[in-house]
């Protein structure tokens, strides 16, 4: 019998830090939000070239229902390999995403930096979030016109449902050996305390982040943070310096494979 297909659905929990741009968030009515993903792209070899897709919302495991890190590394080592083609001498990988989890981020940013062939990000038309800090792994990024890229930051969401709780005659008792174990329960109430928690921990997080950016692009931190998480379109990407280059697919395609042609082998920049 064939396989029944599963929808490509992530699903946020309460107090769980993601670096996604916000608008990529939906409400549903089987968790507080869910996301929605493309199907996966094949990866492709032009020449020299090794073409990696990275698609729709990021989860840290490949469990399935949509794209994530593991994955990712899963598709990059198998292109790398090469097969008959032999390795290649460029990895381009071909981003459309609004971000992800923050775990397993770092992992697979320190992953693609290691790696000894030279690696280009192209946003393919989003590397929003966490998909920019995958974005800033590579050598180089280069941008088309309308492409969006940026959201620089960690958004983290508390739910409280206690109300509902109680106009539905339904009481929550929780027995914790500690006053934070519940924060980010959603039948649990909201306090200042729970809140600046949170902070603390996305405050964190974000700095990580604008670490990772600064090491990547020479952008001072108080530039990054002064982005306010927003987002800039291809050329204005350029302007403040998240972007390398302007360019058509077909010209960045060009371009790299020009560059693989000039210079073999390319050691790899330190970041």
């Amino acid at each position: 019998m064939p396989q029944e297909s599963k929808p490509d659905r992530v699903y946020v929990s309460p107090g769980e830090p993601w670096a996604i741009d916000p608008r990529a968030i939906m409400g549903g009515p089987d968790a507080f939000f869910f996301l929605f993903g493309p199907p996966i792209r094949e990866t492709e070899r032009i020449g020299d070239v090794a073409i990696v897709y990275l698609n729709g919302p990021l989860d840290h495991h490949d469990d399935g229902w949509g794209d994530s890190y593991e994955a990712l590394l899963d598709r990059v080592e198998e292109a790398l390999d090469g097969g008959e083609a032999g390795p290649p001498s460029a990895l381009a990988l071909k981003i459309d995403s609004p971000g992800g989890k923050v775990a397993g981020l770092n992992y697979v940013c320190s992953k693609i930096r290691a790696l000894e062939v030279r690696t280009y990000a192209y946003p393919n038309e989003m590397a929003a979030s966490a998909a920019y800090a995958v974005s800033c792994a590579c050598d180089e990024i280069i941008v088309p016109d309308s492409a969006i890229v940026g959201s620089i930051g960690v958004i983290s969401t508390l739910v409280d449902v206690t109300k509902m709780d109680r106009q539905d005659g339904i009481r929550f008792e929780f027995i914790t050996s500690g006053k934070r174990k519940t924060d980010g329960h959603p039948h649990a109430p909201i306090d200042a305390g729970a809140i600046a928690a949170e902070r603390r921990r996305v405050d964190i997080l974000a700095q990580q982040f604008f670490a990772m950016v600064k090491a990547a692009r020479g952008l001072p931190i108080a530039k990054i943070a002064g982005f306010q998480a927003s987002i800039f379109l291809g050329k204005q990407a350029l302007d403040v310096g998240l972007a390398d280059d302007c360019m058509p697919w077909d010209e960045c395609l060009s371009y790299i494979q020009s560059a693989t042609q000039k210079s073999r082998p390319v050691a790899k920049k330190s970041k």
